[in-house]
């Protein structure tokens, strides 16, 4: 079972690691809490005396400190968690991951009132992504606005070609996107509109479609 995990900048805290392999543990608590053995010794003593479900329960507390009117579920990961925001009401389904990649706590990933963000649904964004009030996000849906630069020398790996940043992608109020959908680009989905099952969205939807 995954744990949840508080991505800040790019440091993700995952329990299962933690749990199974202190040697990475160990690792990380050297990059994160600086050269300081004691605290080290002394933090993994207490890592050591908590369960699985004692450390899903804590990061789960971690992330409702930031949102405490939102519903976490299990195995959520957001990174760039300062540059996040998530409107009441709202619910992150199990396994959900929202990735922010500037990451200089300025509103870039926002999720209105009332949203529902399905079970493994992906988020993503380079530049700044709206989701609005009320919209449902049905399980394994993919929404993001960053791409990896693919075009250009073919002789570099598309791994060093960079990506596609400062786009924007809104998905406006009481929209429905169905089970795997795929929504991506610098685009606009118009309010009330309902993307189908295993679409491929690339360019603007007006409302009411």
């Amino acid at each position: 079972m995954n744990g949840v995990s508080l991505c800040a900048g790019c440091h993700t805290f995952r329990t299962q690691s933690f749990h199974q392999n202190p040697v990475w543990a160990d690792v990380w608590l050297r990059e994160n809490r600086g050269s300081d053995l004691e605290l080290i010794r002394t933090t993994m003593n207490e890592i050591q005396k908590w369960s699985i479900e004692d450390m899903q329960e804590k990061l789960i507390n971690d992330i409702q400190a930031y949102f405490p009117n939102v519903f976490i579920g299990k195995g959520v990961q957001i990174c760039g968690v300062g540059s996040v925001r998530i409107e009441d009401g709202s619910c992150i389904s199990d396994d959900v991951w929202l990735n922010v990649c500037v990451r200089d706590n300025r509103p870039r990933l926002k999720i209105g009132v009332c949203v529902l963000i399905g079970r493994r649904n992906v988020i993503s964004t380079g530049g700044t992504l709206e989701i609005g009030d009320y919209c449902i996000l049905a399980p394994d849906v993919y929404v993001g606005d960053v791409d990896h630069n693919y075009q250009g020398d073919i002789n570099k790996p598309i791994l060093i070609r960079g990506t596609t940043d400062l786009r924007n992608l809104i998905i406006e109020e009481s929209c429905w996107l169905a089970m795997n959908s795929v929504v991506t680009g610098n685009l606009t989905i118009g309010r009330g509109s309902v993307i189908g099952a295993n679409s491929v969205v690339t360019r603007d939807v007006p409302p009411f479609t």
